[in-house]
């Protein structure tokens, strides 16, 4: 068994290895002691012991001077040396080569802190990222008894510290779930980073924690949860809850590991992916996208209940390997008394207010003007109909990103006196203006770049709440809640029977449009449909049966919304796995394969795919394709595209055996990355393939200025990420990732031709464009920087199989 010197900034251990590190960089955990021994003579300690090879653990990106010193020293008694990054699990065999690199890398790094003036991977408190913990025990139950409240006090946390605002659906939500619970629980507390002014009014009693003082960066938001743990643990333990719940918010933990550690059952509540709205309505996402999703791993796998808002969370939740028993979907609500018709007299009094007459049409706006919330159709429909009827004018209530769309309309268009916005007011103050509106829409147009539109807008239930009709986007679960519903052009041709609402399709403006006409002109039709809506919103939809709900899912019984249902959707996207589309963006990595390889039947084995549409070329060329398991399992729309010559190989690739009929080509974008040495992949390749046959594959080249300029120093230094991960890990993080045991690898590109020239005839092509300007085209001009960051490699190979 091989014994190794493990070796960190100021600790040491001695480690049995079942089996040496391969000379892959390869994903590893590690079982480093407890309780390390403490040196300030690390060369000491490496001179003294004999072992069969050094690790030396590293806390942030780069290597420094003591480590190169010890690496120079375990080449001179003739140890392999290794280094090993505790955050990543990754480890990495430091060869000639990676050494250059390393030393490129830490001199990098050394300019860039003499530039800034300050040191980098600084060790004090709180310099590096706090982690959720790697295993998770059974989740405590909560008993739930068949009368009266849960004895005990209950807990609610919202730790969103960065964010604070007195109105709106997410402010409505948590003060109605907080009172909810607090009415099934002997004692209520809410623990929270602001003041909630509707909690007061509730008569709940809520705590405000200090805050941490940095701003909200990513990394601030991850490190917050060092300062919140100590207060949370304080008041767990004092207090002993019956149960905490919280609503889950981005790059937090504390609660979810404090609940492990104490016992407390724990409730989550997790209103939908942050990342998924960071990539479809943010300008770059998330940098440190990898670690807000393991923290959210984390606390699903600890909680006792996830109660989520939606079936397309629940079915995300599902391929994300979370068990679907302890996933409850329960729809947003309204409150019926706070969000209620106006008497005559209070609708007269609030119109006059606000410069109505008896005689318009008002049609209603409430929300954050946001990227999902169907802005630019508001924009957009509001001059249309303004032109189309002088009896239509506007409410706008509340504030956002993208009010300027509907700023400038009105602008552009002179309805300054048909457009009455009263900004960003409190919760009752909104609710308070909606009473005077005669419609309410509801315009939600798009879906999440990554995803169906998983939401659900509170700002639906409470319009349902007014008697008045409603003009929504048929948009998932929007749709299902106002089913059954009248399409814009049945208003006034069918009479109002069982319909809720109006809906039209997501992001028509004038299909829009000539519903908010219709409807405003047909106000029988309206009432009739606005008390339907009610009526719902009185059955299913308030807060009280929405936490009905949570205690029947923790008692173990049915907890379903009639016309809500998501068991058919989630068993059929987990099967599944997902679909992916057949179409993608176009990828040429094969670009010219099906001319190399002639006419008739070809054999092309595929895996580490990340894009379908890589495979494109494949498409009606004679070819049958075989995918490898596991890359193939949310596959399902594009093989059926493919046709019955595209088929699935289960197990891994090593299981393909010997004695198989040989394949014209492999081809992969990640092969390189997934556990071996790239000398073994073109030997695995070479028993593969007929005599002639070709490898395409993509690799990553730290050769190239790129890799310089956007990974280490954008990436790595600028936003901080080789303050915590490795230069091949910073990679990895700016790229979509197949499997948790995938590792981003990055070669020089003349190490790749030499150990491809040793199987065939080897071509090399870059994919990144030329750059047209800046100091990239300078250096290219003077002969630097030539290679590609991401370059597509080609192999003919010289043998193969018979």
């Amino acid at each position: 068994m091989p014994r190794y010197l493990y070796l960190d900034d100021v600790r040491f251990a001695s480690l049995n290895l079942n089996e040496a590190p391969g000379p892959a960089r390869t994903r590893i955990k590690l079982d480093l002691p407890k309780e390390m021994g403490h040196t300030t003579d690390a060369r000491g300690e490496l001179a003294r012991r004999q072992v069969d090879g050094l690790i030396l653990g590293l806390n942030r990106g780069w290597a420094g001077r003591s480590h190169f010193r010890l690496m120079a020293q375990a080449h001179g008694k003739g140890l392999p040396v290794y280094f090993y990054w505790p955050r990543e699990e990754a480890i990495e065999l430091v060869d000639p080569a990676r050494r250059a690199l390393h030393l490129r890398v830490a001199a990098l790094a050394r300019l860039y802190s003499i530039y800034r003036r300050r040191p980098l991977g600084s060790t004090e408190p709180g310099e590096s990222l706090p982690e959720p913990p790697r295993e998770v025990t059974a989740a405590s139950r909560l008993a739930i008894p068949e009368s009266g409240p849960v004895s005990g006090l209950g807990i609610y946390v919202r730790l969103d510290y960065w964010a604070k605002f007195e109105s709106g659906g997410s402010y409505g939500h948590t003060c109605h779930v907080a009172r909810e619970l607090g009415r099934r629980t002997r004692d209520m507390l809410a623990l929270l980073p602001h003041r909630f002014a509707m909690l007061d009014d509730f008569g709940l009693r809520q705590v405000l924690l200090t805050n941490p003082d940095e701003l909200a960066s990513e990394r601030d938001i991850i490190r917050a949860n060092r300062h919140y743990y100590p207060i949370l643990r304080a008041v767990f333990e004092v207090e002993r809850p019956a149960y905490v719940y919280e609503r889950v918010v981005l790059g937090s933990f504390a609660v979810a590991r404090l609940c492990q550690e104490l016992g407390i059952p724990y409730i989550a509540e997790y209103n939908g992916s942050e990342i998924s709205l960071g990539r479809s309505f943010g300008s770059t996402g998330y940098v440190y996208e990898r670690d807000l999703l393991r923290i959210e791993d984390f606390t699903f796998r600890a909680a006792t209940l996830i109660v989520v808002v939606s079936k397309h969370i629940k079915s995300d939740l599902v391929r994300r390997g979370i068990d679907p028993a302890k996933i409850l979907v329960n729809p947003n609500g309204g409150d019926p008394e706070m969000y209620a018709p106006g008497t005559p007299a209070e609708r007269e009094a609030i119109r006059g207010s606000l410069g109505f007459t008896p005689d318009d049409r008002v049609v209603g706006f409430c929300g954050t003007f946001g990227g999902w919330h169907g802005i630019d159709v508001l924009a957009a429909a509001i001059p249309k109909v303004c032109a189309a009827d002088p009896k239509c004018r506007f409410l706008l209530i509340g504030d956002g990103n993208f009010k300027h769309l509907v700023d400038e309309t009105v602008s552009k268009h002179g309805l300054s006196s048909r457009v009455i916005s009263v900004g960003r007011t409190t919760q009752a103050e909104g609710a308070r203006y909606q009473k005077a509106c005669d419609l309410l829409v509801s315009p939600h147009s798009r879906n999440m770049v990554d995803s169906p539109f998983f939401g659900s807008p509170t700002k639906l239930f409470e319009y349902m709440g007014y008697g008045v009709g409603i003009v929504a986007s048929d948009l998932e679960q929007i749709g299902e809640v106002l089913s059954p519903a009248l399409r814009p052009h049945e208003i006034g041709e069918k009479t109002v029977s069982a319909e809720r609402g109006v809906l039209c399709r997501p992001g028509d403006v004038d299909d829009f449009v000539e519903g908010v006409l219709r409807l405003a002109r047909a106000e029988a039709a309206s009432r009739a449909l606005g008390a339907n809506a009610r009526q719902a919103l009185l059955e299913h939809f308030t807060w009280s049966a929405h936490v009905d709900r949570i205690w029947l899912a923790l008692a173990g019984r049915p907890a379903r919304v009639p016309g809500i249902s998501e068991d058919e959707e989630v068993a059929s996207n987990a099967a599944q796995g997902g679909a992916v589309p057949a179409t993608g963006e176009r990828d040429d990595l094969l670009e010219g394969l099906a001319g190399q390889l002639g006419a008739g039947r070809r054999r092309v084995l595929a895996f580490a795919i990340e894009n379908p549409a890589v495979l494109a070329p494949l498409k009606g060329a004679d070819t049958d394709l075989v995918i490898v398991e596991p890359w193939a399992r949310n596959w399902s729309a594009f093989l059926d595209d493919f046709g019955p010559r595209a088929s699935v190989l289960s197990g891994a690739l090593d299981s393909i055996p010997a004695g198989a009929e040989p394949f014209d080509a492999v081809v992969t974008e990640r092969g390189l990355d997934f556990g071996r040495s790239p000398k073994d992949f073109f030997e695995w390749a070479a028993r593969l393939v007929r005599e002639g046959g070709r490898v395409r594959a993509r690799v990553r080249l730290h050769s190239a200025l790129r890799f310089w300029a956007d990974q280490v120093l954008l990436r790595g230094l600028a936003q901080k990420q080789l303050g915590d991960y490795s230069p091949d890990e910073v990679v990895a993080r700016s790229e979509p990732i197949l499997t948790p045991d995938m590792v981003a690898r990055t070669f020089h590109a003349e190490e790749i031709r030499r150990l491809a020239a040793a199987f065939g005839e080897a071509d090399l092509r870059g994919r990144d464009p030329e750059p047209t300007a800046g100091i990239l085209r300078a250096l290219q001009g003077l002969g630097l920087g030539r290679s590609s960051f991401r370059s597509d490699l080609s192999v003919t190979f010289r043998g193969g199989k018979a």
